[in-house]
């Protein structure tokens, strides 16, 4: 965990961009996982705290502003630890058993002990999932939860079961190769050249789940665990275990326009919404009712910029350039194309 260590260290010191949390109140989620005593994965217990509630929340400015971590990963109906109203209680003053946690949920939490976060939220555990009231409350302030953390994690398709895995050591590390330069004149000149694998940060199965978009984008920096190696992506910088020190990244337009509610260039919030709307309209639901919810936390952050009113997926003021939107491709005939039997949307939005 040293070389992730010190990419949180250098981002958090030195991005302008990326390096200060929002202070808005409001921000710390309802409820959050202490894993002050997630010793390892057979032993330890993690507890549900009410951070509205509870007074021992460690609390970094006498705000209610917490440092914790998120974790993004794909839902399991295999899952069997979630937190009901049946067990919430128990939830918030006996803790759970990190050996009871899916190895996905216990690996997370002892990471972010390890790299010295005593909270981590868990969307499983820290919304109630048998509560409508809970979900319809909760759901909307996820893109704020996400950008207001600290670091997200973020497990790949290889460990979709647990976010370590056994690695060949040896192919994340940059090497040296021999080769012959040829020069004018017929010379010709031997060199070594540095080579390292190419960051692996880009497509997994994450990034065709539709849940997953507002995680990608509001997180401040996210460390991505995979069967290869580990690496790390913020606001401006991309890093691998096998590209230690990074390679720029120009995110900053987006960025800031999603990490600051006091810019008021409408066109461009509103550019920017329809491109990730077409990024978003392509990704996978395992409930097609959900796809009003799971990019709301995303709408509800614009709609504070906008200062506008956001409805079925459109917006008031730019009502009709919002109706403007067809299928991808209206003579492909395929599902995709076909409204849906069981309701999801008004007849009028793009999410019908």
């Amino acid at each position: 965990m040293a070389v992730a260590r010190e990419w949180i260290e250098n981002c958090t010191n030195k991005h302008t961009n990326c390096g200060k949390r929002s202070t808005e109140a409001g921000y710390t989620p309802t409820r959050l996982l202490d894993v002050s005593q997630a010793i390892d994965k057979s032993k330890g217990v993690v507890t549900l705290v009410d951070t509205t509630k509870h007074h021992n929340v460690a609390l970094s400015d006498g705000t209610r502003t917490v440092e914790y971590a998120t974790l993004s990963h794909r839902w399991n109906p295999s899952y069997t630890c979630f937190t009901e109203t049946s067990n919430i209680d128990d939830h918030l003053t006996k803790g759970i058993q990190i050996n009871l946690l899916p190895k996905i949920f216990a690996e997370a939490c002892i990471t972010a002990r390890k790299l010295g976060l005593r909270y981590i939220w868990i969307d499983s555990l820290c919304i109630i999932q048998d509560s409508n009231t809970d979900k319809a409350s909760e759901i909307p302030k996820m893109a704020d939860y996400y950008q207001s953390a600290e670091l997200n994690l973020s497990a790949s398709t290889e460990v979709l079961e647990g976010l370590w895995s056994d690695r060949d050591g040896a192919s994340t590390r940059p090497f040296k190769i021999k080769a012959t330069l040829c020069l004018p004149a017929g010379k010709r000149k031997e060199v070594v050249i540095d080579l390292a694998p190419v960051l692996r940060t880009n497509k997994s199965h994450l990034d065709y789940r539709g849940w997953i978009l507002q995680e990608r984008i509001f997180p401040r920096r996210t460390l991505f665990f995979d069967a290869y190696w580990l690496s790390f992506e913020c606001g401006e910088m991309s890093a691998s275990e096998s590209c230690p020190r990074g390679v720029r990244l120009d995110k900053a337009k987006c960025f800031q326009l999603t990490h600051n509610t006091t810019i008021g260039n409408q066109r461009q919030i509103l550019t920017l919404w329809y491109r990730i709307l077409n990024e978003y309209s392509l990704r996978q639901l395992s409930f097609e009712s959900d796809r009003l919810d799971a990019i709301s936390g995303l709408a509800a952050r614009l709609a504070r910029t906008l200062g506008d009113d956001y409805i079925g997926g459109i917006w008031r003021h730019s009502l009709l350039e919002c109706l403007q939107w067809r299928p991808d491709d209206p003579l492909r005939g395929s599902e995709a194309t076909v409204r849906q039997t069981k309701y999801r949307a008004p007849t009028w939005s793009w999410a019908s």
